[in-house]
This record gives C-alpha cells, structure tokens and sequence, in this order.
C-alpha cells in the first residue's frame, strides 16, 4: 500500500531504483530488491525473446519490452538498438538520460556507437513521463536530423519509437505524417554532377 500511494501504480514501482524503495519501505532492503530483481528478471525475459528474430518496429515483442522497460521511467531516457544487415538486434543501450520533460540528444554519441558495433540500422527509443506517447515538434525535427546524419554515415534510421505507461508512437509512421526517407530527402545536400554515395565517415561524423 505504501509503495502504491507513494508512485500511484504497479508500473511505476516497478521502475523505481532500489534508493527510493528501500526510503518508501522504512529501509526494508529484502522487499526492496526483491521488487528490483522480479523487475530486472522480466525485462531480461522479454529482452531474451527479441535476439535472433528480425526486428520491427511494430513487432508487440519489441513494444512490450520496451514499455516494460522504460515506459514508466519518471525521467526520459534514450535507448538504442543497433541492428544488424538482417535487422536482427546487435545489442540495445541506454545511451543519454534526461529530465522529467526533456532529453538533449547528443548525435555523436549515437552514431560513434553505432559505428563501433558496424551497426546497419538504427532504433532510437525515448520515453515520455507524462504518460502521452504523442511526439512532439521537437521529437520530429530531431528525427529528422538524425535521419539525415545516419544517411550520411550510411546508417539506416529505421524508426524512432516513443513510448509511455499508457501506449507508444512511431514517429516516421505517423497519420498524415512524412515517412524518415521523405524526412531524409529533404535535409540532404548533394551536387546532382557528382556521385551519390556516401561521403567520408569521419567527416560526417565530425559534423554531427
């Protein structure tokens, strides 16, 4: 009763850090961890059933996971899943943490990452503490400049996904929206008389 009146539901004390639940308990360190570690358990569980399967954005195993992990988050964070040439997950980090209503993105971050690993795609996940998966303004035009950025690097940004305690939102699948290659389209600067592959990593990369 405690833990439900202090964080109002059973996803967000799920997703407490053990400080704050042992301080709501009165120190009861062995209920405390074991909250964490029946949390940590099924996040691991649901993470497990995503390797070797090809990835979408849509696929519920993917969705779940990620509402599992990080809908109820009372900051935004940023995770990453790195994919293969397959699409299948190379492995997935939490890369950059926010505030209660805003996360800076930080480009080089991400893709540095991403070249490490020889990643083919990308997802970009945050997520909304709120509870409303709607993008923002500002959620779109950061798509679009990291889309425009991965093209450069000749990685694909296959979607970018926001998700909430109460439901999610693909941000390059949006109604009435612009798909991420009309989003790549038009930030691209290229000489129409000249090649159009890709240009030199490190320079994009230095200009992220």
């Amino acid at each position: 009763d405690r833990l439900l009146c202090e964080f109002r539901s059973l996803d967000r004390v799920l997703t407490q850090k053990p400080e704050a639940l042992r301080r709501t308990l009165g120190g009861r360190d062995s209920v405390a961890a074991l909250i964490f570690a029946a949390r940590a358990a099924s996040v691991e569980a649901l993470r497990s059933s995503l390797m070797g399967r090809t990835i979408t954005p849509t696929d519920p195993k993917l969705i779940a996971y990620l509402k599992t992990s990080m809908g109820s988050l009372p900051e935004e964070v940023l995770r990453v899943l790195f994919l293969d040439g397959a699409c299948r997950l190379i492995t997935d980090e939490q890369l950059q943490q926010g505030s209660l209503a805003q996360l800076i993105l930080y480009p080089r971050i991400i893709f540095k990452r991403a070249l490490e690993l020889d990643a083919a795609s990308i997802v970009l996940v945050h997520n909304h503490p709120s509870g409303d998966p709607t993008p923002s303004e500002a959620d779109i035009s950061s798509t679009e400049r990291l889309a425009a950025l991965a093209s450069n690097l000749g990685i694909e940004l296959t979607e970018h996904i926001v998700v909430s305690r109460s439901g999610h939102a693909l941000i390059g699948q949006r109604p009435h929206g612009r798909g991420l290659m009309e989003m790549v389209k038009n930030h691209l600067l290229r000489d129409s008389g000249r090649s159009t592959g890709f240009p030199d990593r490190d320079l994009a990369l230095s200009n992220a």
